[in-house]
């Protein structure tokens, strides 16, 4: 039986797909001739068919199927139809009986008949609204039976799934469920913490109870697949429920933020893993505090240097939703450059004021032409070597490029008056334990020097990790657990600061609207992340355990520390507009002078270039 009326509905289903604006039309005029037909006779007490009423009833009909199409009523989708299409029906029929007690009126004035205008347009109107609104409520539920019949004839085939949040997410899941056949899953119950909600049934699916009781539903109904329906769901929450699964076969889903739902519906496409961003123990920082008053970057010549890198490239691309006159790229890596053109290209077709150089920081006559040619206003400089123990083994060439190409860049900068210019650092500068770091550190003396002696808006934003950049450590969990393994990891109890890519850009920007000269601004970073819990997050979000993925522990690297610090004083640390965003003003202790002197030994070829570099930093560390 279920069956032959799965048939039947596909059949006049499709039947109706094929002649949808004939069927809609027809089905229109024939119940607006009808009511109009049957209110005359009504009113009159006329025979049925008496011509004259069957021709003002065609001519009624006609009417309202024009006013349906003026105001648009046949451009509406009744798929996903919502109070505003139903309010929009109303509208548009209540209009229609305006019309024609216009018309009404004309025919009793003009052609001095009889028509009794006021119980006629009441009965027609309540006539035409009933059919015209219970004709799409028929066909949205004809086909809504279709898919649920449909979904009915595959549940043995579906994959059973808890819901984890009972909101409007939630509810959109529910309904999705129900009526997409290519949604694959089986929905066995939802789970939220707000008691008022248990028991209750969503779209026929039941809230079992709270977040907590996961387990206990997951073994019952054998469960492979949970989906969180929580967007707002702070991180630390996501890391609690998933944590307890690192050892399962369970796969985590989660929905978007419900501003990027299209047509007030769940599409499958926007159902996504959780991702190790989603894990990071902290909301990912969205805040914006540049505006169209203060957008300090609306018509503006921006270089960004190293700008094809992990940070820069996000940079270029985050700079360029505040409308500068001119971008310029500027990075050593010609591929690099390349890559980044391409994609601003594509994102921003209609900014045509890109300009992409492929030169070295550290030579000036490199920079000097960009220079020269651009009016440039503001400076972004994260070119940078940045791999700690790789950097242990190649001083110099860290040296050349850190800290003499931003000697060479704020000099430029100085002496063509750059307005702002903004030094992205690194957690590894504070109190540094490897030549990395200090050189980092050198570069913010450097810019803060600058900013002291010339009286100009230098300054340094300072932050940890960023997730998945460039030769972090989570593309080399990822690389590692596609071979399998093992995961390595140097010490079980190391840990760093993790912030997303486009999060940390976003905040640097905001950080150069915040920015006087001398500033060191740090970023709000959120509790340092255990390496370890990190590698097996990833190896658990790729639906294996460590008995498929071992990992194995090698000892700290040259230079490594076990913790890293945002700050060398955090008594001095103080808030700023942006509530994520911190500064410490260090302007007035440094001299250039000093530091320039320091570059005479650093070219010294024959001296020890790390211990040097190390007593270096130590002796300006005593000056903080």
């Amino acid at each position: 039986m279920t069956y032959d009326l799965q048939v039947v509905l596909t059949k006049v289903f499709n039947i109706a797909r094929k002649t949808k604006l004939l069927v809609i039309v027809g089905s229109d005029f024939v119940f607006s001739f009808f009511v109009a037909l049957f209110s005359f006779n009504f009113v009159h007490d006329s025979v049925l068919l008496d011509p004259y009423y069957l021709k003002l009833s065609v001519l009624a009909a006609c009417m309202r199927v024009f006013v349906f199409f003026m105001f648009g009523l046949y451009t509406k989708s009744w798929r996903f139809a919502s109070s505003r299409e139903f309010k929009l029906v109303y509208g548009v029929v209540f209009l229609g009986s305006v019309f024609l007690a216009v018309i009404g009126f004309g025919i009793n004035f003009f052609l001095d008949q009889r028509i009794n205008l006021l119980p006629f347009i009441l009965l027609e109107f309540m006539g035409v609204f009933s059919l015209v609104f219970s004709f799409r409520g028929f066909l949205r539920l004809l086909r809504d039976e279709l898919l649920i019949v449909t979904k009915k004839n595959k549940a043995k085939t579906l994959s059973p799934v808890l819901v984890i949040g009972a909101g409007s997410a939630g509810a959109m899941l529910a309904s999705e469920n129900l009526k997409n056949p290519n949604f694959n899953y089986d929905i066995k119950g939802f789970l939220d913490d707000d008691i008022t909600k248990f028991n209750q049934y969503i779209h026929g699916v039941k809230v079992l109870g709270s977040i907590d009781s996961l387990e206990k539903y997951v073994n019952l109904f054998n469960v492979q697949d949970v989906i969180i329906a929580i967007p707002s769901l702070a991180s630390n929450r996501i890391r609690d429920i998933v944590g307890n699964y690192l050892d399962t076969s369970i796969r985590f889903k989660i929905t978007p933020d419900l501003h990027g739902l299209v047509d007030g519906k769940v599409k499958l496409s926007q159902l996504r893993d959780v991702r190790i961003q989603d894990l990071l123990g902290r909301s990912e920082v969205n805040e914006m505090i540049i505006d169209q008053n203060n957008n300090y970057i609306k018509d503006k010549v921006v270089l960004v240097t190293g700008g094809g890198g992990s940070i820069g490239s996000e940079i270029c691309i985050q700079l360029l939703k505040f409308s500068p006159a001119r971008l310029i790229v500027f990075d050593n890596c010609e591929d690099n450059v390349y890559q980044i053109d391409r994609k601003i290209r594509e994102l921003f077709p209609d900014f045509v004021n890109l300009i992409s150089v492929v030169g070295d920081v550290s030579r000036s006559d490199d920079l000097e032409r960009v220079f020269k040619s651009h009016h440039i206003d503001l400076v972004f400089h994260a070119a940078a070597y940045k791999h700690v123990p790789l950097m242990e083994v190649n001083i110099k060439s860290l040296l050349q490029n850190n800290v003499f190409g931003t000697k060479v860049l704020l000099e430029l900068s100085t002496k063509y008056l750059v307005e702002r210019f903004i030094l992205i650092s690194t957690d590894k500068a504070v109190n540094p334990a490897n030549s990395m770091g200090a050189s980092k550190r050198l570069c913010e003396l450097f810019t803060l020097a600058y900013a002291n002696n010339y009286k100009l808006n230098f300054s340094v934003v300072r932050f940890g990790n960023v997730l998945d950049s460039k030769g972090s450590v989570v593309p080399l969990f990822r690389e590692q657990i596609a071979k399998g393994g093992p995961v390595t990891v140097t010490h079980p109890d190391i840990t760093r600061y993790f912030m997303t890519i486009p999060e940390a850009s976003r905040l640097v920007l905001q950080a150069g609207l915040l920015s006087q000269g001398g500033e060191v601004f740090t970023l709000d970073m959120g509790e340092p992340i255990k390496i370890l819990d990190l590698a097996k997050d990833m190896i658990q979000l790729s639906n294996l355990n460590e008995l498929d993925v071992p990992i194995t522990f090698t000892g700290l690297r040259a230079g490594e520390k076990m913790y890293e610090e945002l700050s060398y004083n955090v008594d001095t640390i103080q808030k700023t507009l942006h509530p994520k965003i911190f500064v410490d003003d260090e302007l007035s202790t440094y001299m250039l002078k000093d530091l320039l002197s320091l570059l005479d030994v650093l070219v010294d070829v024959d001296c020890d270039l790390h211990i040097v570099l190390m007593q270096a930093v130590n002796k300006f560390k005593c000056m903080v």
